[in-house]
């Protein structure tokens, strides 16, 4: 049952990487507005638009600029733009800074933008208005209308030439996401042998407890001279974490500088006497006031995971702790994750029990 389960965790980076490779291809794929032969590269730019009123060519000064020859006009559908470049390098860079003139534009919510080998096409759209910028060899194409409909019968009524995929972006794409699945899988192993190494057996012949009596040791652990505590939670079966509300703690872990509050959340599965662990650090604010106990604030963004090593030490010097008082050093106190976790993972393992760090709760 292990074999198979391992087999089928092994299959989920391929199963991603799958799917993300088929949304890929399917947004890389022309618009179908697109799909018409290329324009002639030797065609004047007026003869491959559709008739109507011309205007001046609404395209980027440096664009305009750099093109052989443009042509703009306006229909019932809405406004076309053509440009011949010298080369199809150069109606590519048109394309890019045309692209970049959209991206600035108030008008358009929605852009998406492609340029991978012979590929450079942009489609944008907003309220009462739809768009289409593309390269298309030494050609470069703009068209504009209220909807998606009028833009494409626009493209249809005239002669402007498509983009003629040659295959080089779908294996761009390819080499890319094989890249992406390599690395995924390396990322995927590394964790696994991380989490692996992490997990801590009991000792050979340890009988394992009942769930209530591993419980009531774990509960055990909670002690005032301790600067955590073991606390029920109903996200959890035990939350072990630092006395960062406890008025007796808080003088110390603020005037000593504690910023982040640590918490272990452990998960009980009697059925394989296993411990699941999930760490969480998160920052704390403190702040003086008129309160006998500080107000602070827990960020709720923070590491959820297994933390796999982090270490502080505090010394407090008079200040009023449960260790005793009189002035001088009062607490000597660690504040790493061993103090907090050690207890913990020997208590497990001696009920004859695993600890196994987690990056997802079990529940």
């Amino acid at each position: 049952m292990r074999s198979s389960r391992l087999s089928g965790l092994r299959l989920v980076p391929a199963l991603a990487v799958s799917a993300l490779a088929a949304l890929a291809l399917a947004a890389c794929a022309p618009p179908a507005e697109l799909d018409r032969p290329p324009a002639p590269p030797a065609a004047a730019a007026r003869a491959l638009l559709p008739p109507g009123r011309s205007e001046a060519v609404a395209l980027p000064d440096a664009v305009a600029a750099a093109a052989v020859d443009t042509a703009t006009v306006t229909t019932s559908d809405g406004r076309l733009t053509a440009a011949r470049f010298a080369t199809p390098e150069a109606a590519r860079h048109g394309f890019g800074a045309l692209a970049d003139a959209v991206d600035r534009r108030a008008g358009p919510t929605s852009r998406s933008r492609v340029a991978v080998g012979a590929l450079h096409y942009m489609r944008y759209a907003g309220p009462g208005l739809a768009g289409l910028v593309w390269a298309s060899g030494p050609w470069l194409f703009a068209a504009e209308a209220a909807s998606p409909e009028q833009l494409a019968g626009l493209i249809a009524a005239s002669r402007v030439g498509g983009i003629e995929d040659t295959g080089a972006a779908t294996w761009v794409l390819i080499a890319s996401l094989a890249g992406v699945a390599v690395l995924l899988l390396l990322i995927g192993l590394l964790v696994r042998r991380i989490l692996r190494s992490a997990v801590v057996a009991p000792a050979p012949g340890v009988v394992p407890v009942p769930r209530d009596a591993l419980l009531a040791r774990l509960k055990a652990l909670d002690d005032p001279s301790r600067p955590w505590q073991v606390r029920s939670a109903p996200d959890a079966d035990l939350v072990v974490e630092w006395k960062y509300a406890d008025a007796a703690w808080w003088g110390v872990m603020a005037e000593q500088g504690v910023r982040e509050t640590y918490r272990l959340r452990l998960y009980l599965d009697e059925a394989r006497h296993r411990v699941g662990a999930r760490d969480e650090v998160a920052a704390v604010e403190w702040s003086a006031g008129m309160l006998p106990t500080p107000r602070f604030t827990v960020e709720r963004q923070g590491f959820r995971g297994v933390q796999l090593a982090r270490k502080k030490r505090e010394v407090a010097y008079g200040f009023d702790t449960p260790t005793g008082g009189g002035f001088g050093k009062k607490l000597d106190v660690r504040f790493d994750l061993d103090t907090l976790k050690a207890p913990v993972v020997a208590t497990v393992t001696q009920a004859g029990w695993s600890y196994v760090p987690v990056l997802r709760p079990w529940r």
